[in-house]
């Protein structure tokens, strides 16, 4: 590999801002569970999912090689911000409650921002568990969004 191709590839510290932002999502997730305990199983299925995700992007980071990524798109700066993002909004929920309706909302801010600012297609995966892997967080990602949107219509009587 010639240095320009090294400079140009992603990084693990870059998986791993991806990995840190999914975790951070489930943290915001679980305390949304343990305010709404009617509905927490709705939450924890979702934070679940999430500490998946950064499970799988974990793995990806391990074993990165040349082969499984060509070059990145990322900016760090981006990531660091969604994940200060997903903080305060937990911290907020924890400090001062959070309605039923107003995290639905935020849940589905988050998970259509990941998708619109294409946190998972940045990387460029070239081996074939890389693409599965990059596939999969944004499919899963997606049914975040609907799962979400439905909960969010029966929570306002749509």
């Amino acid at each position: 590999m010639t240095d320009g191709q090294s400079l140009h590839r992603a990084t693990p510290s870059s998986l791993e801002l991806l990995a840190a932002n999914e975790r951070a999502i489930a943290a915001l997730y679980e305390e949304y569970a343990r305010q709404h305990r009617d509905n927490d199983a709705f939450w924890l299925e979702l934070a679940s999912a999430e500490y998946r995700h950064a499970t799988w992007i974990e793995a990806l980071s391990t074993r990165e090689t040349s082969e499984d990524t060509k070059g990145s798109r990322f900016r760090r700066e981006s990531i660091q911000s969604f994940i200060r993002y997903v903080k305060d909004q937990e911290e907020v929920a924890r400090r001062n409650g959070i309605a039923f309706a107003t995290a639905l909302s935020l849940a589905y801010f988050i998970e259509t921002a990941l998708i619109e600012r294409r946190f998972f297609e940045q990387l460029e995966p070239q081996g074939s568990n890389a693409q599965r892997l990059m596939s999969n967080l944004q499919r899963e990602t997606e049914q975040h969004v609907n799962r979400v949107k439905d909960e969010l219509s029966r929570a306002k009587g749509v």
